[in-house]
């Protein structure tokens, strides 16, 4: 459910949009559903089938700072989950290894579905340059004075 600040974040921040949407994306009930069945193991569902399961989590991480307390708390009062807190802790506690590993490479596999498929997305003039990532947050990698570019 797209709360009303969500929708305003969206409206003026396209990344934002974007970002959500991809999230949406990698966790389409269906897809969920797939993982599940095929990687589930000795797990079963009752009331809390694998996109309840997942999609809290991913809200506690966006919009409770972390908190899947709150996010399971919300969950219940606004009648999405209808077992209890401790049931869904107890249910994040006996996720399979292997289901965990299987969602998060499906999932980072489906996100690469949607890249561009250009390997090279520099111009001609530009082609001789090696790209470089790094986050900003950090300090810089290199020796104050050296280039970040180069051949």
């Amino acid at each position: 459910m797209v709360v009303p600040f969500e929708r305003e974040v969206c409206r003026r921040l396209p990344l934002a949009d974007a970002a959500l949407r991809l999230l949406d994306f990698v966790t389409d009930d269906r897809f969920l559903d797939d993982v599940y069945a095929r990687h589930r193991g000795r797990s079963y569902q009752d009331v809390i089938r694998f996109p309840l399961f997942v999609h809290p989590i991913a809200d506690a991480l966006i919009g409770h700072r972390g908190s899947a307390h709150q996010t399971f708390q919300k969950a219940q009062d606004d009648g999405v989950l209808t077992a209890s807190v401790l049931a869904m802790y107890g249910k994040l506690k006996r996720v399979p290894i292997p289901l965990s590993q299987a969602f998060f490479a499906e999932a980072t596999a489906r996100l690469e579905s949607v890249l561009p498929t250009n390997p090279n997305p520099l111009s001609k003039s530009l082609a001789e340059f090696r790209v470089l990532n790094f986050d900003g947050k950090k300090p810089s990698p290199w020796p104050s004075g050296s280039s970040r570019c180069g051949g």
